[in-house]
């Protein structure tokens, strides 16, 4: 996890400053980005549960992508706060934390996939994705894949080294699975990338059959509709899973590397891993912010929540600021 905590130290000289870093510095710093992963996917939660026109399968893979982030933070707070905390400190502690953030690195993986199928399918067979893909059944998924990721977070739940050693994935467990972890990141990634690009031609094909006249008269509004729905929502998980391969993609490479690297390596290589670490960490705080921004319906129901004044607009479908007495 948070794990530039585990800075190099070249000589006893530096233990002062090595001291401030690791007990103060990182401390702090991840304090706020716990604080903000916390806030902005708290509410996507919350929104998807209130708000009955939220309540979509599309909304509740969201929601469980959400679920994973509040967990990657959670994993990367009490990694830091460990060192102030000596009782925490230990190996047993180590060895929870990183399976828990392995998993949620999976739940992560599958809950975007699950998302590009979702999207794929309400462009390619929009009759079929409307009858036959119910929230009860997107439910269900998605308990699958929260016991998918749970079982591969654990599977591999014994040390690389001997306590003590850095508390980061690629010495809590062993070295085979800390590449596994990485190449199932970039193999999802390409998966996600392929998906896109026949959820995009798709959206082409049925641009040019709408263009023929071969939807029926009586149902173009809806169809035209729902099309406008579809294509707006696609816009906006295609953009999440972009930020996420632009996050994870260097964090995945250097797990690869440090899997087989030697200690000399990994004391040259700290600074770029670090940076590549937050950068993952920092992907938690932006899928809410990309909702807010991209997404009328979150925008409105967020700054609802905020001034904790809402209501339900369920004809339209809008989120409209009123007084909650």
């Amino acid at each position: 996890m948070n794990n530039d905590t585990q800075v190099p130290r070249p000589n006893e000289t530096d233990d002062v400053t090595f001291d401030v870093i690791r007990k103060v510095i990182f401390p702090l710093r991840d304090s706020v980005l716990f604080a903000a992963i916390t806030g902005g996917n708290l509410m996507v939660i919350i929104v998807v549960s209130r708000y009955p026109h939220l309540r979509t399968g599309t909304n509740y893979l969201v929601a469980s992508l959400a679920c994973s982030d509040l967990m990657i933070g959670l994993c990367s707070f009490l990694n830091t706060w460990k060192w102030i905390f000596n009782a925490l400190n230990t190996e047993a502690h180590c060895l929870v934390i990183m399976s828990l953030y392995s998993m949620s690195i999976f739940l992560s993986l599958l809950s975007l996939m699950s998302i590009a199928i979702d999207r794929l399918l309400a462009v390619k067979y929009p009759l079929l994705y409307r009858t036959k893909l119910t929230n009860k059944r997107v439910v269900v998924y998605i308990c699958i894949t929260w016991v998918v990721s749970i079982f591969l977070g654990l599977m591999m739940l014994y040390k690389g080294r001997k306590w003590p050693y850095p508390c980061n994935l690629e010495h809590a467990f062993n070295k085979g699975y800390v590449c596994f972890v990485g190449i199932t990141i970039l193999c999802i990634e390409l998966i996600l990338a392929c998906l896109y690009v026949v959820i995009y031609l798709s959206y082409v094909s049925s641009r040019k059959r709408v263009g023929n006249g071969n939807i029926a008269t009586n149902h173009a509004h809806r169809n035209s509709s729902n099309r406008i729905r579809d294509r707006n929502m696609t816009k906006i998980v295609f953009i999440v899973t972009s930020v996420f391969v632009v996050c994870y993609t260097p964090f995945a490479v250097s797990l690869i590397i440090l899997g087989y690297s030697s200690p000399e390596f990994e004391q040259y290589f700290f600074t770029t891993r670090g940076a590549f670490l937050f950068l993952a960490l920092a992907n938690s705080v932006v899928n809410p912010i990309i909702y807010g921004i991209t997404n009328p319906k979150y925008r409105a129901a967020f700054y609802g929540i905020l001034r904790c004044r809402y209501s339900v607009d369920n004809i339209n479908g809008s989120v409209t600021e009123q007084s909650a007495e």
